[in-house]
Parts: structure tokens; C-alpha cells; sequence
């Protein structure tokens, strides 16, 4: 029988972490000359950013939490 799996939950809003992702994927595309690797940097970088927003969009508010 498998070990008891480890349910911790990640620090922070998944909001928060997926603009971690993309500053992070900013930073290092900062690093690096033009070309492929970059461009595919900056690429995860504004989809990451664009999955924030739909994130954020789809959360459900504290308000409608209340009024639930």
C-alpha cells in the first residue's frame, strides 16, 4: 500500500504565483541576447501573465462568498 501523499498547499494565490512565473520568465529573457530562447522567455512570460487575469476573472470574490 502507497505512502500517505503529501497534501501541502503551495504558498500564496496561484494568481500571485503565476506572476511570479512570469517576472521570473521576464528576468531571464533580460539575461539573454536576442533570438529563440528569448523569444519563447518572453512568450511564457505574457501567457503566464494572461492566465493570471482569466485566474482572476474566474476567482470567486469575497463578496459572492458571503452572499452564498
Amino acid at each position: 500500500m502507497p505512502g500517505k501523499r503529501n497534501r501541502k498547499r503551495p504558498a500564496g494565490s496561484l494568481q500571485e504565483r503565476l506572476l511570479a512565473m512570469a517576472e521570473l520568465a521576464r528576468r531571464r529573457a533580460e539575461e539573454i541576447p536576442e533570438g529563440e530562447e528569448r523569444k519563447k522567455l518572453l512568450q511564457k512570460a505574457e501567457l503566464t501573465e494572461r492566465s493570471a487575469e482569466i485566474e482572476a476573472w474566474l476567482a470567486p470574490t469575497a463578496s459572492s462568498k458571503l452572499a452564498a
